[in-house]
């Protein structure tokens, strides 16, 4: 490796940018300054980061004053040595290469007194240089259509030089080593080159840890740069007292924590090496995504661009590096989401002391406690999500089709899932135990012990779930609630690599039905575990919406393709589409055990049905279901809890089953999850909807070899099976989406709803007599079923009721919500609620305009005519489909005494439909003040607001 600084350096950088500058054909002087920049720097391209070492030798040369620079000698005053050695500690480097910074910091205009800022400045200049030029030129083959030069000659030196470092072979620097394994510098590839600096710390920090503590301590050095924390790789004997002559680390550190750049400014060195860092992520991403480009014609060729040990290592470095800062953040976002949605309800307050908090509710009490852990990792999240996607594009497949190359090149990425396999077991085997020990505390070990000597016992304590059902007995505080969401998304992080490494090996079409059949289970375990959540959460950070577009549309990208191959699979194969399609979350591990434990406990006793494999109560004969009492029909309550007590859990087996509710209540279903994921794509890139949804050559949506029409495919599917409350809330979530992405997608998403399916779970006409209902029901009360002639029975034998979303006693929304008592009988449910808000979300994003602003320019001309017909007539059709006026309906509604959100959601949506002209408005603005919503007063002119707005 060259040193900072040099003039080739500054010639390849030239270069590089020239291929964003020179748009056109470019000159033979200009091809032939590209094919010379990239010569020369080719040794350190293909050794990022790779500097000459500290010596001994080299440091006692320094220390005695007379070095030699570029062949010329160089005399050192005593505060040129402190500054050389300052240099050496900080950044771990070669003491002469240190005295030649501060020389070139010099004769570039720093002052000799005062140049120990502007030439560590200049080495991370450097730096920085180099791994910019690397990223751009890896872009131009990762991503050819957008990033490769125009010029082929210009394309093909570019090609051919990244297909050469690719490959690796030319290391010759002392590296930072960090224990991974890996291969021989000499044949050591790229892509374990740039595995092995994110996996080490930061220049000079290990130094400056071992600084802070006793001169006889051990501490353990973990990937990443973190001191002192358990589980580590290696350990590492901290270094006595500074030698005679040597600077003290922590003086270095702290003369060095800020950096001068080539402006003058300083800067915080920690900021230049969190973007250093973010820079080699990227970098280890396009390099994982050029191998399926330049690999070759056989898969040997390919493997070797991401060779074994780097699968590996690669897996180890998201396990160890990357998961821990993804699922601070994740966990953030995820807990200021339930906050945002229970905040109207509970305040969303934790409690300190309360008897119970619920699982969802200590979620939302972490919220402030998960957003400090979030602003402390927010350096290493960009270099994180990277390295995420590096992993998600090394195994996720392509589309299925007859290319030659996309088979080799997922018969290549299977060779990685399945080199990477134990290493992945591991890792989230490791993520599960401590999410375990963080959940239940100080129980944990103990609930495993007592569930092997007594499951009586075992039953009773809920499995060791103590920290959250018995607050009473084990306080817990917002720190170790946020410990326990951060512990259980690193699960989820590590599982969206199990996701995408089952898709790998489906993805092959080998026919293997073990292998295959030892995939799907992988796929759905993993989905179940919250893989697609982690996701989304991901993807919901503010961290990746400010990302630079260029990145952030790859990433995008490599999600888009890992959720098409998902829904690719389960559209071929009907067990895995069944197991994805779920609308509820899956028993867990700790819950089957626990069951399976109570079962046990109480098969013998003649009072107990306990519970079937569903996790629901089997009736016991003699008494009544629902008091309890002997009586006629068959009796629910279980377990060893006395008869008439006060206490909710009063017995065993309803212990058991609230928990798992409340376990449940902070989990998502497969189809939740899966629907979520997908609507988050589309909003944060309205392309791949619309890519999604267009219907190729007129035809059906049938899915194609080269996967057109997979999701067309699967939103036919979804919008046919039957649905929970939360799995048709994530569809029509999915819809408003599309909707957003343009009048293609608003047309897709109405017509969907407008003309389902026979027996369809979403339709307009649910919504419709939903909201016809609800206004009946304020109005008059609940009558008889009986006595409402619009109660027809329908084909499957149940009754079409106006109040709610869906047909039959399954459908939500029910006649089952009359049959509460008096006082609830004009409440709208919760679920109803839900559901109402998510319809008048789809219908407010069909409705209005893809900025979401009002159509007409405020003096009654309407600036959409090219969509007005399109609008008019939606309108007209849910009009006359319902009988009533749109906006009377939704008004009335809005009147009525249902929740605040409801209510806001109806304002939007009359909002949708008011903005389309001033008579609309006019229209809307008189039922307001008929419903009293507002108020106009009369101006000092004379007449009331609503005539002013008439006249304009």
């Amino acid at each position: 490796a060259t040193m900072a600084a040099t003039h080739e350096s500054l010639a390849l950088l030239a270069a590089v940018r020239g291929l964003d500058i020179n748009c056109g054909e470019v000159s033979d002087v200009e091809v032939e300054e590209l094919r010379a920049a990239l010569r020369d720097a080719k040794d350190s391209l293909a050794n990022p980061l790779c500097y000459p070492a500290k010596k001994l030798e080299d440091r006692a040369v320094v220390k005695r004053g007379t070095v030699t620079v570029r062949g010329r000698e160089v005399r050192l005053g005593a505060l040129d040595i402190d500054n050389a050695l300052m240099l050496s500690e900080t950044f771990d480097l070669n003491e002469i290469v240190a005295v030649e910074l501060l020389v070139a910091s010099v004769e570039r205009g720093s002052p000799p007194e005062d140049c120990l800022t502007h030439a560590a400045g200049m080495f991370l200049r450097e730096r920085q240089h180099l791994l910019e030029s690397l990223c751009r030129l890896l872009r131009a083959v990762s991503t050819p259509e957008e990033w490769a030069p125009v010029d082929q000659r210009a394309k093909q030196a570019v090609d051919s030089f990244v297909a050469e470092i690719l490959r690796g072979g030319q290391g010759q620097g002392q590296g930072q080593g960090s224990g991974y394994g890996l291969n021989n510098p000499e044949t050591q590839t790229l892509v374990g080159r740039l595995v092995e600096v994110l996996a080490s710390p930061f220049p000079g920090q290990v130094t400056a840890q071992q600084a802070r503590v006793s001169p006889l301590a051990y501490v353990v050095q973990t990937p990443g740069g973190a001191m002192g924390t358990p589980g580590g790789t290696s350990l590492v004997p901290v270094a006595g007292a500074p030698a005679e002559g040597d600077p003290d680390p922590a003086q270095c550190a702290a003369a060095l924590e800020f950096v001068t750049d080539e402006r003058g400014r300083p800067c915080l060195k920690q900021d230049w090496l969190a973007h250093e860092r973010k820079l080699l992520a990227e970098a280890l991403f396009h390099a994982v995504q050029c191998g399926w480009r330049v690999g070759g014609d056989d898969d040997e060729t390919k493997t070797k661009i991401v060779s074994p040990t780097d699968a590996t290592n690669l897996v180890k470095l998201l396990a160890d590096v990357a998961a821990p800062a993804l699922a601070v953040a994740a966990a953030d976002v995820r807990a200021r989401a339930a906050a945002l949605e229970s905040g109207s309800s509970n305040g969303g307050a934790n409690a300190t002391g309360a008897a119970h908090v619920t699982a969802l509710g200590a979620r939302v009490g972490a919220a402030d406690a998960l957003g400090e852990l979030a602003v402390a990792a927010a350096d290493e999240l960009p270099a994180a999500i990277a390295i995420l996607f590096a992993v998600a594009t090394a195994m996720t497949p392509d589309e299925t089709g007859d290319d030659s190359d996309t088979s080799k090149s997922n018969t290549a990425k299977k060779a990685i899932a399945t080199n990477a396999a134990a290493v992945l077991e591991q890792a989230i085997k490791h993520a599960e135990d401590k999410h375990r020990r963080a959940r239940d505390g100080d129980d944990a070990d103990a609930a495993v012990a007592a569930a092997a000597r007594n499951p009586l016992r075992s039953a009773a304590l809920g499995g060791g779930f103590g920290g959250l059902m018995f607050r009473g007995n084990q306080e817990r505080s917002a720190s170790d609630d946020a410990a326990t969401e951060i512990a259980g998304m690193t699960v989820s992080v590590l599982e969206f690599c199990r996701f995408c490494k089952g898709l790998a090996v489906l993805g092959t079409g080998d026919g293997d039905d073990e292998r295959n059949q030892s995939a799907k289970q992988e796929i759905v375990a993993a989905s179940d575990a919250g893989a697609l959540t982690a996701l989304r959460c991901v993807l919901s950070t503010g961290t990746f919406r400010d990302d630079a577009d260029t990145n952030r549309l790859v990433y995008l990208n490599t999600a888009h393709r890992a959720l098409r191959c998902a829904m690719a699979a389960a559209l071929r194969d009907p067990d895995l589409g069944e197991a994805l399609a779920a609308v509820a979350p899956a028993m867990t591990l700790d819950q089957i055990q626990r069951e399976e434990r109570h079962l046990v406990a109480t098969e013998n006793s003649p009072n107990n049905g306990g519970f079937d494999s569903y996790g629901n109560p089997v009736p016991v004969e003699g008494r009544d279901q629902r008091t309890g009492y002997p009586g006629n029909e068959t009796n629910y309550t279980y377990g060893y809890g006395a008869e008439g007590t006060d206490d909710p859990h009063a017995s065993e087996g309803e212990r058991l089953l609230a928990m798992r509710h409340e376990e449940d209540a902070t989990r998502e279903a497969p189809l939740v999850s899966m629907c979520k994921a997908l609507g988050e794509l589309y909003r944060q890139l309205p392309l791949l909807a619309e890519r999604d949804v267009r219907v190729v050559g007129g035809g059906g949506s049938n899915p194609t070899q080269d996967g057109t029409g997979t999701a067309r495919a699967f939103l036919d599917a979804i919008c046919e099976w039957e649905h929970s409350v939360s799995s048709l809330a994530a569809m029509l979530e999915l819809l408003g989406a599309i909707s957003g992405s343009g009048e293609a997608g608003k047309q897709d998403a109405f017509s969907r709803l407008q003309t389902p399916p026979p027996g369809s779970a979403v339709a307009w006409d649910h919504f419709l007599s939903a909201v016809s209902g609800y206004n009946r029901r304020f109005a008059y009360g609940d009558d008889d079923e009986n006595d409402d002639p619009r109660f027809v029975k329908n084909k499957n034998g149940g009754y079409n009721d106006p109040r709610g979303f869906r047909d039959g006693p399954t459908r939500l929304g029910s006649g089952s919500h009359s049959r509460q008592t008096a006082v609830l009988d004009r409440e709208m449910p919760e679920d109803d609620v839900t559901g109402m808000i998510a319809y008048l979300d789809v219908l407010t994003c069909v409705l209005s305009d893809g900025a979401g602003a009002g159509r007409g320019d405020g003096r009654g001309h309407d600036s959409r005519r090219g969509t007005d017909a399109l609008f008019q007539s939606r309108v007209a059709w849910l009009e006359q489909r319902s009988g009533c006026d749109l906006l009377d309906q939704l008004l009335r509604l809005h009147a009525n005494p249902v929740p605040a959100t409801l209510k806001a959601q109806l304002l939007r949506c009359v909002h949708a439909i008011a903005v389309t002209d001033a008579g609309s408005a006019n229209e809307v603005w008189g039922l307001l003040e008929q419903q009293a919503v507002l108020q106009s007063n009369d101006l000092p002119g004379g007449g009331g607001v609503a005539q002013r707005r008439a006249e304009g």
